[in-house]
């Protein structure tokens, strides 16, 4: 063992022990709360008086709610992974004109005891910056850090800080004992190796291997739109997800999780992240579709929506319209609606009594329905004091609370009427719709016209994170911005995975319909870390087939297996094969995912027949699928799979009529080849597509 050795080896047993201290005190500290609550609840079965002992009970409860209890289980949790791995970097750095070298500790998580010589760096802290964005020792370097303005945090104040960075050390730690250290100037792959080792099926953590690419985006500022055009197998989700949790490690009095919200193109996706969050130190945050997320808001605004069907599936009724032009038109109906119902209330004996029209002045900016709500719970409150004030001996307070009450029933009776549907259906037109077929489009349409109409109760976020977003019209745009507060969103996508044809964005800059040009930060990321150079460059090769496609992938330096490209005589046979492939590739007993890709969705229940005749137990993924595990085999159809990622990959018979030689085609094949990490068999039946004929 080398001086290197030996010196890292000591600090790590000197950190490892102030760790299990201040976890035994943790685990101490819970103990007490937990055995105060036991206590409790018996004290509760032992009151005489019934009402005493719910009072001890709502005591004993609120122990075990308290922050600090829920804070320290969670601070456990956190601190029993960090004591097998308590870092994984060392860097020594010199401030400009400072003489004295700083060497930081980078891990998952911080570690701040009183000495500190045996402090650890969170690698979201500022200075964690050197090690991702500098690949070895250099002179001249740099890390910014933002600083929340006080009283004005949508506001930031950069700090620029500069100096040497004089070493660059990764360290392996696997269950508390170092298992390789490896200075970064020897050249060694790290990041090829970790990208080998992953299993797929489930997305896993990247604070060891972030690239300086990633690094850049996760930091980027909160308060702009960003725009992340990430080629397949860049790590645009894991990305997405990184950046909420720096956000709140950096914004934490000002970015929550109760005001951010994770956008995903599928149920499946928003079920794909939920393992890795708490990693990551996110515990609640809000993940849906923006279809599942409309209807949530309709749902709590008791908005109805009987016999009305939503579906995923676009029925392009908007497509050819203008998006300045359908919002123009929102503001026009809106505006005619409010007008119909202020001449309504007009007509009413209470108009001028209750001074109505003062009150609609006061709110005139406001949304239709909003301002009778409002009106209504004054009338109210003005009927309740009346009644408490005179009671009903006084013959003019009885008919003036007679002639109040009769006007809340008229405004209660107006806004039961309120039917987003057949609001919808004037607002359209001669445009026709079908109710049992609504897409997202049109959801879209109505949650602004409803919103513009009756003031939905509904969360502004902070921020928002849209996961896939090249699918997303500019209609799902505008929704998007109308339900976030101010300029805090993180688009990612890949446009060559934009596979809704004329629904999807063609270009990222078609955003500047709805956003301000300067409001907006474009970055790319051209690498493909997940796969291999031999499957990427297939992957690119069928794009390549038409030269409109931009934002062409660049492979990694990850060798691997050459693709394999074999027809059968029939589907039987395919699986056959398949069956004799995944026996052999699970023979070294390593874990790993295996997906199984169908293109056929018609198909879907008969492979999975097949398959288990043939004695591969393979889990069907549909779209609630939850339970992602890092082993085993998954059968999955080719609608499904965008974003999900697994160790080998079987495409069943891509043939011409599911991936056609057109731009469409194209697209879907070249996501369904880019889920593969380390192998990938693509099996015909009797031909193969032209799309991967050179």
């Amino acid at each position: 063992m080398d001086t290197i050795e030996i010196s890292e080896h000591k600090h790590l047993n000197e950190i490892l022990e102030l760790l299990k201290d201040e976890y035994s005190s943790l685990k101490s500290d819970i103990k007490n709360i937990e055995d105060d609550y036991s206590a409790k609840l018996k004290e509760a079965s032992e009151e005489a008086r019934q009402d005493d002992a719910v009072e001890t009970i709502k005591i004993a409860n609120r122990m075990m709610q308290s922050r600090d209890y829920i804070f320290k289980r969670n601070y456990v949790k956190r601190m029993e992974s960090q004591i097998q791995t308590p870092y994984f970097a060392r860097i020594d750095f010199v401030m400009e004109d400072s003489k004295q070298s700083l060497v930081i500790y980078i891990g998952k998580h911080s570690f701040l005891p009183k000495n500190i010589v045996h402090r650890i760096s969170d690698w979201r802290a500022p200075i964690s910056s050197l090690y991702y964005n500098y690949q070895k020792p250099q002179k001249n370097v740099k890390y910014e850090f933002d600083i929340p303005i006080k009283y004005q945090p949508w506001k930031i104040e950069h700090k620029l800080i500069k100096g040497d960075l004089n070493l660059r050390r990764n360290i392996d730690i696997v269950n508390q004992k170092i298992s390789g250290i490896y200075d970064n100037n020897l050249r060694v792959d790290l990041l090829s190796e970790a990208i080998k080792k992953k299993t797929g099926g489930v997305l896993e953590d990247i604070v060891k291997t972030i690239q300086a690419g990633q690094n850049e985006i996760i930091r980027s500022n909160p308060y702009k739109l960003n725009v992340i055009q990430g080629t397949a197998g860049s790590g645009k989700t894991t990305v997405a997800i990184h950046r909420i949790s720096y956000l709140f490690y950096t914004f934490k009095d000002e970015i929550r999780e109760d005001n951010t919200l994770l956008l995903s193109s599928s149920k499946i996706l928003v079920n794909y992240v939920a393992k890795t969050l708490p990693e990551l130190e996110i515990y609640s945050l809000t993940r849906n579709t923006l279809l599942g997320l409309i209807i949530d808001i309709f749902k709590s605004n008791k908005l109805d929506f009987k016999e009305i069907n939503f579906t995923k599936e676009r029925n392009g009724n908007w497509v050819d319209t203008d998006i300045n032009e359908i919002n123009n038109k929102i503001e026009t109906f809106s505006n005619r609606y409010k007008e119909k119902i202020h001449a309504e209330l007009k007509t009413k004996p209470y108009y001028k009594e209750f001074n109505i029209e003062r009150q609609l002045l006061r709110m005139e900016n406001r949304p239709a329905f909003y301002q009778l709500k409002s009106i209504n719970e004054n009338i109210k409150n003005e009927i309740s004091e009346l009644n408490e004030g005179f009671g009903k001996g006084n013959l003019i307070i009885s008919r003036k609370i007679e002639t109040l009450t009769t006007a809340t029933k008229e405004i209660d009776k107006i806004l039961k009427a309120f039917k987003p549907i057949e609001v919808y259906d004037k607002f359209v037109g001669l445009k026709k719709f079908d109710r049992k077929n609504i897409d997202i489009d049109e959801i879209s349409i109505m949650y602004l016209l409803i919103d513009n109409l009756y003031g939905l109760d509904q969360t502004k976020y902070k921020q928002v994170i849209v996961d896939e977003g090249q699918d997303l019209s500019l209609i799902n745009y505008l929704a998007i911005k109308n339900l976030s507060e101010g300029l805090g969103i993180t688009i990612l996508g890949d446009l060559n995975q934009a596979t809704e044809d004329e629904m999807g964005l063609k270009d990222w800059k078609d955003l500047e319909e709805i956003f301000a040009k300067d409001d907006i930060s474009y970055h790319e990321i051209k690498i493909s870390y997940r796969t291999t150079k031999q499957i990427i460059e297939l992957a690119k090769s069928i794009l390549q087939k038409f030269p409109t496609f931009k934002h062409l992938p660049e492979p990694f330096r990850r060798e691997g297996e050459n693709p394999k490209i074999i027809n059968f005589k029939n589907k039987i046979d395919l699986l056959a094969q398949i069956s004799k492939d995944i026996e052999n590739i699970n023979s070294d007993n390593h874990q790993r995912s295996i997906g199984i890709i169908e293109p056929d969705t018609s198909e879907l229940d008969n492979t999975a027949h097949l398959l288990k005749s043939l004695s591969i137990n393979c889990i069907l993924v549909d779209e609630k699928f939850e339970d992602f595990n890092s082993s085993g085999t998954y059968l999955i159809p080719q609608s499904l799979v965008k974003g999900l990622e697994f160790d080998t990959v079987f495409i069943i018979d891509p043939n011409e009529k599911i991936f056609p030689k057109t731009p469409i085609g194209a697209k879907k094949l070249f996501v369904a080849c880019t889920r593969s990490i380390n192998r990938l068999f693509i099996y015909g039946i009797l031909n193969t597509n032209s799309l991967l004929c050179p």
